[in-house]
C-alpha cells in the first residue's frame, strides 16, 4: 500500500502533536501573566471606542 511506502525519519517515531502543543503552551504560559496578556490584546480599547 501507499502507507507502507512512506519513509518516516526515526526522530519522528514517537512524535505527538498533542505533546508538542502542550510543550509550546507551557513555554508561552511561563512567559505571560494575565496582566500582560490583557495589555497585549487591546491596551486602550475602551479609550478608542465611543460609548
Amino acid at each position: 500500500t501507499v502507507v507502507d511506502d512512506v519513509a518516516i525519519p526515526e526522530d519522528f517515531g514517537d512524535f505527538s502533536l498533542a505533546k508538542t502543543i502542550s510543550k509550546i503552551e507551557d513555554r508561552v504560559s511561563d512567559d505571560l501573566t494575565e496582566e500582560h496578556l490583557q495589555d497585549d490584546i487591546m491596551p486602550s480599547a475602551g479609550d478608542e471606542m465611543g460609548a
